[in-house]
C-alpha cells in the first residue's frame, strides 16, 4: 500500500505534478470502471430512453396507444371531459409478468411497459382529483396484466365515476358511523384505493396529542361512489 511520504517525494521529485502518479492512476481506473458500468446499464434500456442522459422520454409513438386503452376503460365523453396527458415523467418499468413470479427458473423472463400518466379532474367537482396510470408497451399496445391504475370502469360501470359522496357527505356518513370527534377538526382526503380498485374518502380525527409531533387517532374508509363504509376501527399514528 502507498505511504503518504511515498506521495510527498512524489511530490518533491516532480515539482509541477499535482498528484501523486500512483494515486492518479487509481483515480484513472476507478473512473474507467465507471464509465463501464454506465454504458452497460444503458445498453440494457430501450434506444428510445437514450436521447437524454438524466431523464427518461416516453417515445411519442406510443402516447396513442395509452390513450386508446385508457378511452377503452372510462369513454370518449368522460376521457374529454375529466382527463388530461400530464406532465408527470412516464416511467419504464422491468419486472417479471405474472406467470413467471412464481417460475423455479433462475432467471424467468422479463418484460416492460411505458407507464404513462393522465391527471383526472373533474369541472364540475373540485373535489375530484387524482393520478391515472396507463401501461403499454413499447409498440403502444396495452399490457393486460398491468390494468389502468387511478379510475374505475366507467364504460362496464358508470357509478364508479360518479362520485355524488363529497366531502360535506363524507363527514356526515363518518359522524353517523360513530366516528369519535377527537380532540381537533376531522381530515379528509379523496383518494384512490389500489385493492378495492376505487375513489374512497379516508376520514380521519385526532385522539391523542402526546406532544412533541406525536399524534394518533381512527379512520373510516368511505367509498365516493356509493357512500358505503368499507372500513372502520383503524387507526392511524404520527410519529416526528
Amino acid at each position: 500500500m502507498m505511504s503518504y511520504q511515498t506521495c510527498i517525494r512524489c511530490r518533491e521529485t516532480s515539482p509541477e505534478s499535482e498528484y501523486c502518479p500512483r494515486l492518479a492512476l487509481f483515480f484513472m481506473v476507478l473512473f474507467a470502471l465507471i464509465g463501464t458500468d454506465r454504458a452497460v446499464a444503458q445498453s440494457a434500456l430501450p434506444d428510445t430512453m437514450l436521447a437524454r442522459r438524466d431523464t427518461l422520454i416516453v417515445p411519442a409513438s406510443v402516447i396513442p396507444g395509452a390513450v386508446k386503452h385508457l378511452k377503452a376503460r372510462v369513454g370518449d365523453r368522460f376521457y374529454r371531459k375529466c382527463i388530461i396527458l400530464s406532465d408527470d415523467r412516464p416511467l419504464w418499468v422491468v419486472e417479471p409478468p405474472p406467470e413467471d413470479i412464481n417460475s423455479n427458473s433462475r432467471h424467468p423472463r422479463m418484460m416492460g411497459s411505458w407507464k404513462v400518466h393522465f391527471n383526472l379532474a373533474d369541472p364540475s367537482k373540485s373535489f375530484v382529483r387524482g393520478l391515472i396510470t396507463a401501461s403499454v408497451d413499447s409498440s403502444g399496445l396495452p399490457v393486460e396484466s398491468f390494468p389502468v391504475e387511478g379510475i374505475g370502469d366507467c364504460v362496464e360501470h358508470p357509478e364508479e365515476c360518479r362520485f355524488p359522496i363529497d366531502e360535506k357527505k363524507a363527514l356526515q356518513i363518518a359522524k353517523r358511523d360513530g366516528l369519535k370527534r377527537g380532540i381537533g377538526p376531522w381530515e379528509a382526503n379523496f383518494v384512490w384505493n389500489y385493492r378495492s380498485e376505487r375513489y374512497l374518502w379516508v376520514v380521519k380525527n385526532t385522539l391523542h396529542d402526546r406532544g412533541g409531533g406525536y399524534k394518533d387517532g381512527d379512520i373510516l374508509s368511505i367509498d365516493a361512489a356509493t357512500g358505503e363504509v368499507h372500513s372502520k376501527n383503524m387507526v392511524w399514528g404520527q410519529i416526528p
